[in-house]
Parts: structure tokens; sequence; C-alpha cells
């Protein structure tokens, strides 16, 4: 699925860390008259002082894919993330006392090579303006988000990883979706089989190119905790008997979540991990996906995404732009 860029929409305000769009934009996107917009979408109108009526762009994002003609038309979302200086520099500026402590002897050493008497002194002139250098060359560089993703997507495709040849052998397949949220995607990615569905960690220490299917069971290889070798796991069978591979990866998202056991993982994730079922999923991903309407911000995609970007850099704030 690619998203085409829309050249209209080209006009974006920033207030308070939200992203609006003008709603005259929209409303000429739409085949609208602007009064006739503003009169049938009221109730997502915003208004800033001196400022032409506007909408939130996670307002519009949600109006295009409520309107199946408009997205099918479309086929795009605007999704803007922006980062700030002012942020990442009073990250930097909390976490001094942390850095002296474990570092004290460093920071002297600096200022004396600097020529300075005072540790303080070196670092409010020297140290914590090489530190808002640093963060402002790394907005400007805008990589990060966007390459993470690329290299998860890309996981999937390098045999290393995963041998999808087997999979076959096996009659497995993969399935997977992307989750955009704050501005920034991910790919989440499960073998699936009758009687599993199965989330993959490439990071992790199981060996998904040694992995088979023995009696239905689904049995994946680790790198053993101790260090004595590689064991053979059974992560066992769904004997609820369904094939996952006849439905899509949302359609058996919902299955789990409301047929099997589900418990906080911490951390904002919600865990299922079930004979030939292992499934790790945000808690705010899992309400988006039972209720639409609620987390409006958080967007899930089936399979994987090409995305358009461009970059941005204000006075203010360095502004990255998903499309």
């Amino acid at each position: 699925m690619t998203m085409e860029k829309i050249k209209l929409l080209q006009t974006r305000v920033f207030h308070d860390n939200k992203v609006y769009l003008l709603a005259s934009d929209i409303a000429e996107l739409m085949g609208y008259g602007e009064a006739q917009f503003i009169e049938d979408y009221r109730e997502i109108l915003c208004n800033l002082d001196c400022m032409p009526p506007l909408v939130l762009e996670t307002d519009f994002n949600a109006l295009v894919l409520e309107n199946d003609d408009l997205f099918e038309n479309l086929q795009h979302l605007e999704i803007t993330r922006v980062d700030t200086l002012r942020f990442e520099t009073e990250i930097q500026k909390s976490i001094y006392p942390l850095k002296f402590l474990f570092g004290g002897e460093l920071f002297e050493h600096g200022a004396k090579m600097a020529g300075y008497n005072s540790v303080s002194e070196y670092i409010s002139e020297v140290d914590y303006p090489n530190e808002i250098k640093k963060a402002f060359d790394n907005l400007r560089k805008d990589s990060g988000a966007l390459d993470v993703y690329r290299d998860e997507c890309d996981k999937s495709n390098n045999q290393d990883n995963i041998d999808v040849k087997l999979l076959k052998e096996y009659g497995l397949q993969l399935q997977g979706y992307t989750k955009i949220k704050d501005g920034r995607p991910w790919y989440e990615e499960f073998i699936v089989g009758k009687g599993i569905f199965y989330h993959v960690s490439y990071d992790s220490d199981e060996i998904y190119t040694e992995l088979r299917v023995e009696d239905n069971k689904l049995i994946v290889p680790e790198f053993n905790m101790n260090g004595d070798g590689i064991e053979a796991c059974n992560k066992g069978y769904d004997n609820d008997g369904r094939d996952y591979r006849l439905f899509g990866v949302f359609e058996n998202i919902f299955y789990i979540l409301l047929r099997k056991s589900v418990k906080d993982a911490g951390a904002d994730l919600l865990l299922c991990e079930d004979s030939g079922v292992k499934l790790y999923i945000s808690s705010q991903e899992a309400f988006r996906l039972l209720n639409p309407n609620m987390f409006r911000d958080v967007f899930l995609f089936e399979g994987k995404i090409d995305f358009e970007k461009d970059s941005y850099l204000t006075e203010y704030a360095g502004k990255i732009q998903y499309r």
C-alpha cells in the first residue's frame, strides 16, 4: 500500500505540540465549499486566536479512515511528528547531575584542558552548548524513525533471520502490520498456521531459521540462557483448531483478545502466551482495535507501507513529516 502525497495540504499550524490543517484546504480536498464544510463538520473545527478555522491533523486522518470512498480516492494520511530543540536540550540538562555523579573526573579534566577553574562554568559555557549543537544536528539529520521501520521490514526478507521456504514446507506463513504512534512507525510480524499465531522477535534468542512443526506443534529452537547450546522449545498448538492463515492479522489479533487469556506485561504492554499463541500488543493498540473511536492518534495498517517523507527545520522546532 502506497500513500501518495497530497499537494494541496501544504499549510500546517503548530500550537502546543499539536498539528493543525486549514479547514479551507480540507474542504477543497473533499469537494466542499468552505462554508458548507464548516457547517457539516463543526464538531471537529478548532479556533485559535487570529487564525482561520483549523482541524487537528489527527481528526483529518480519522475523517479519511471513516469515509471509505474518500480513503480509496486519497490513499493517503497526513502524519506529522514534531521534535523540538527545547525538549531535547531540557532532557540533557536534567541528566547532568547523573552524568557528573558517574563522570565527575571527566568534567574536571575537560575544564582543566579548556582553561576553566570552575567545572560548573565549563559545563555552562562549553559542554552544555556542545550538547545543544549535537541535538540541533540530530534534528537536521532527520533520520532514525523511518530507518528503524525499514530495518524491521527488511528483517523478514533476510534468510539469516527466517527461512521463508522452510515456513512453506511446514504450512506456515508470515503476517504483519504497521503501527504508527506519535508520528513513529513500527512493524510487527507473526508466524501463522493452523493452530499457530506466534509473535516474531528477531532480537530475541529464538532461532527462526531452524523452527519446525511436529504433531501440529510449533517448535522454535532457542539459545540456552545458561550458555549450554541450543534448546528446542515446544510452543504448542492452539486447541481451538483455528487456522490463522485464513484470516487477516487484525482479525486474528481481535480473536485472541476476545477469546484468550490476556495479561498485563507492564510498560503499556498486553501479553497473550497460550499454547500455539504468542502476542505482545500495546494497550493503546488493543483498545484502538476494539473501539475505533479511542486513541485516534494511533494508526494500524495490515502489511508494510511505503512512506514519503518531507523534513522541515524551523527556528523553534525540527519537524518531521511522514507520508
